[in-house]
């Protein structure tokens, strides 16, 4: 069941579980001398649209998976994550509360903070996944749903973005379909290009 979406403003020890779309503004790292080699400290300060700011602690420390999902001005959806008061002697942010995640499987990539896509395109989207991966009727295909999960390859997934194409008549740049990973990225994605298509010269 996709957690509802909400604003930093509203978040609260009581919200739990929900998901928000946010903005890295800023990430930093570092390594005690007893870690691994591939494994970081890592905290963020995050942005929504409204530009209301939170302090992230990412407890996994993955430096592979960091530098993956959280590039400074790139546009994520966190889910699943703990709300603590945010009651330390220097606070990041003035929010009363900050974010603890532990960032496995609970993230994904977001081009923009424009709209959700509308539903129809989204259930287009999860059927034409669905299909192209050959799911039985009982498997779960979510918004938020990654390819990966659901166990698409990169030709699986090139696969679905050509029948996407097809399907809403569209043409969608390498660089872009690279950034596809969950069926709400498609969705996104294919209402802006059929936005772009269809404006006045």
């Amino acid at each position: 069941m996709e957690t509802p979406k909400t604003y930093i403003s509203e978040l609260t020890t009581d919200l739990n579980p929900c998901t928000i779309k946010v903005k890295v503004l800023r990430a930093w790292c570092y390594r005690e001398a007893n870690m691994q080699t591939t494994h970081r400290h890592f905290e963020m300060i995050v942005a929504d649209e409204k530009g209301d700011k939170i302090h992230v602690i990412v407890n996994n420390g993955r430096l592979t998976f960091l530098e993956k999902y959280f590039k400074e001005d790139m546009v994520v959806l966190l889910r699943n994550f703990s709300v603590i008061p945010n009651n330390t002697s220097y606070k990041y942010t003035k929010h009363p509360y900050k974010i603890s995640y532990d960032g496995v499987e609970t993230a994904c990539r977001s081009n923009t903070f424009d709209a959700d896509a509308k539903p129809e395109t989204v259930n287009r989207v999860c059927e034409i996944v669905k299909t192209q991966l050959a799911l039985g009727n009982d498997s779960k295909v979510e918004p938020d749903s990654k390819f990966s999960a659901l166990g698409a390859d990169s030709l699986d997934t090139v696969e679905i973005v050509m029948t996407l194409e097809e399907e809403f008549g569209i043409s969608v740049e390498e660089e872009n379909s690279q950034n596809i990973t969950t069926v709400q990225e498609a969705a996104d994605l294919i209402e802006k290009l059929v936005e772009k298509k269809n404006a006045p010269a």
